[in-house]
């Protein structure tokens, strides 16, 4: 199996908007965003494993052995303030953010955050299937879809016909959902055992969940 190159190196990194307003108004506040995150993993040189932009929240999975996370997502969020702030003078009113982050140190917990952040479209509602959702790295992973993802370290973990198998890991709790209450279950019974395994996995360490907020002024 493959291994993580650090333990200490590796983050999910989460921002979400109070009370669920949005972060991107359209699909060109969506891309722009998408662009300050691949200009930060140019500067600082990190390995982007993952993501997702949704209207109010983003996640992201990277692995930087030269910056602090929280040094990178301040520099891919004042870019998107400026650009906000430029964009609507009219009405500039980009919402308080938080941000979040947790160290990922097991490979279960790394595959596991991966196909979270992939098929949060759907938990959200933001799309019918994961791979018809535009800004999420899903179809790097499942499709021969090149792009700036770095997927080699989850793709080796199904040496045989890895996109397909990589597929049907990420949806195979998905293919019985009559309804949008029992795909409510899913999330809630998912988050649960994402926090059990990173509540098992960190309980010994020194580092914690850190939760700050973001500035939006410019």
């Amino acid at each position: 199996m493959p291994r993580l190159k650090s333990s200490v190196f590796t983050w999910h990194l989460y921002l979400q908007s109070k009370d669920s307003i949005p972060i991107f108004k359209d699909a060109a506040d969506q891309g722009q965003y998408l662009d300050f995150v691949l200009e930060a993993k140019k500067v600082f040189q990190f390995d982007l494993h993952a993501y997702v932009i949704l209207d109010h929240k983003v996640h992201l999975l990277l692995h930087s052995r030269t910056r602090q996370p929280s040094i990178i997502m301040q520099r891919i969020h004042t870019n998107y303030a400026v650009y906000f702030n430029d964009r609507y003078k009219k009405n500039p009113e980009l919402p308080s953010l938080q941000f979040k982050l947790r160290p990922v140190s097991s490979l279960r917990y790394f595959m596991e955050i991966t196909k979270y952040i992939h098929l949060c479209p759907l938990f959200y509602a933001a799309a019918d299937a994961p791979e018809s959702y535009p800004w999420s790295s899903y179809k790097q992973y499942t499709q021969q879809n090149k792009g700036p993802v770095d997927n080699e370290l989850m793709l080796r973990c199904f040496p045989k016909d890895s996109q397909t198998s990589c597929r049907q890991f990420h949806e195979r709790e998905l293919d019985a959902v009559p309804s949008l209450a029992d795909l409510e279950e899913i999330l809630q019974a998912y988050l649960r055992t994402l926090d059990l395994l990173y509540t098992k996995k960190q309980g010994t360490m020194m580092i914690r969940e850190s939760e700050v907020e973001i500035q939006t002024d410019t």
